[in-house]
């Protein structure tokens, strides 16, 4: 078994894109196209100046850790129309709890895109069920020895970030 110093974060940042591009390709129809990350995720605030929905899943196993996405609204409600083909009036119309759904499944789609990548490098591991938060500031402190990586995507003119935080399993 691989021990964690040797996945390093090309691997991980190779890793995390394909499974956002995957996933937002197939189920949204659209691509999600990288955008270089000018901040130390350590030490951002994230304040984010609007309403967020965030999905998070957790891994454990080889590798434990926390995952988090980040859709704007628009871009959260974006989603739930293409990925559900319905109207954004029915989507609206619907409520937070539908658009909660779709975040919460993308998510956990994403990320068990991750994992599997992760689990065919040696890294075996399982996700935790999806959960969504929503809100316009968060703070996210790591354990100590986590690698954290962050990330950022253009998505249909609207940012998604994906925060990653993963330690080595006990």
């Amino acid at each position: 078994m691989p021990s964690f110093q040797t996945l390093d974060h090309a691997v991980i940042d190779v890793s995390v894109d394909r499974a956002v591009q995957a996933v937002f390709k197939i189920m949204i129809g659209k691509p999600a196209c990288s955008v270089p990350v000018d901040f130390d995720p350590d030490n951002y605030d994230m304040n984010l100046g609007q309403i967020h929905v965030v999905g998070t899943v957790g891994v454990v196993g080889e590798i434990n850790g926390l995952i988090y996405l980040y859709f704007t609204v628009p871009l959260a409600e974006h989603c739930a129309t293409r990925l559900l083909g319905i109207s954004a009036a029915k989507i609206k119309q619907a409520g937070d709890r539908l658009v909660n759904d779709v975040v919460g499944e993308l998510t956990n789609m994403t990320f068990g895109t991750f994992k599997n990548q992760l689990a065919e490098i040696g890294f075996p591991c399982r996700l935790t069920l999806p959960s969504v938060l929503r809100g316009e500031r968060f703070t996210i402190n790591p354990v100590a020895g986590a690698t954290r990586r962050f990330y950022r995507f253009d998505l249909a003119g609207e940012t998604l970030m994906a925060d990653i935080i993963l330690a080595t399993g006990q």
